[in-house]
């Protein structure tokens, strides 16, 4: 007798595992029972055999621009609906410099609080094994970051990498310095932090600002966040 088979499961827990100088890494869950993967930029597939692991490097890109991916899996009966767009934005490096203090090489950074010995800068230090550390009340979680370019930056995104899964925030608030004040231009649900993984996160929207910050909420049940680096990708407008 010939078995019965349904195609596979939409794909699941699509990430940017890195971005970097013309490239990016994405990375997904695994499913059960299937011959493999394939990736789609926009509508183009751009792997000509299926994929047989979880994670995937795209080369050849260009630095700045917005790609979108998609992950579809195949077995015998044949492919997936795709998973949801992530999308992606190569760059050459962190718009910020890797800081030696809240103040250099340039620009200004704030801070609701730290642990001591955890200050501020050390999210921007480009040392994985420092990190910025925040111990909260029950009464008040909120914790902010907020940084002043010394003029006008075009933000498309941040990258967040996290000490631990359970140290990465729940809740992110994005904000940026307009002509009426600090205003929420993009806020998100994070609860899949990896430990030392970063995780990109791409606006909807490009911001033009010269300062912009950054509001976080611990996991629940959580009164501190260890964030080892924090990026924001963009350029000078």
């Amino acid at each position: 007798m010939k078995g019965y088979y349904a195609k596979p499961e939409k794909p699941w827990g699509v990430n940017l595992a890195k971005v970097g100088d013309g490239y990016v890494i994405l990375n997904w869950k695994p499913i059960n029972g299937v011959q493999g993967y394939n990736i789609y930029q926009g509508t183009e597939k751009i792997n000509n055999a299926p994929i047989t692991s979880t994670t995937y490097t795209i080369g050849g890109l260009t630095n700045l621009t917005t790609y979108p991916y998609q992950i579809s899996a195949v077995n015998l009966a044949g492919e997936s609906v795709k998973s949801d767009i992530v999308q992606a934005v190569p760059y050459a490096e962190s718009a910020i410099p890797a800081m030696t203090s809240n103040t250099t090489p340039y620009g200004s950074l704030k801070f609701s609080h730290f642990t001591p010995g955890h200050d501020g800068f050390h999210a921007f230090d480009r040392d994985p094994g420092t990190y910025w550390e925040t111990t909260v009340d029950a009464s008040n979680k909120a914790q902010s970051v907020e940084y002043t370019f010394p003029q006008q930056y075009l933000i498309k995104g941040v990258t967040i990498t996290p000490v631990m899964s359970s140290s990465g925030p729940r809740v992110i608030y994005f904000a940026r310095n307009g002509p009426s004040g600090m205003g929420t231009f993009h806020n998100l649900t994070i609860t899949d932090w990896q430990a030392g993984v970063p995780k990109t996160i791409i606006f909807p929207v490009a911001q033009t600002a010269e300062t912009y910050r950054i509001v976080m909420y611990p996991q629940l049940n959580d009164l501190s966040m260890k964030i080892s680096e924090l990026e924001f990708i963009g350029q000078p407008k």
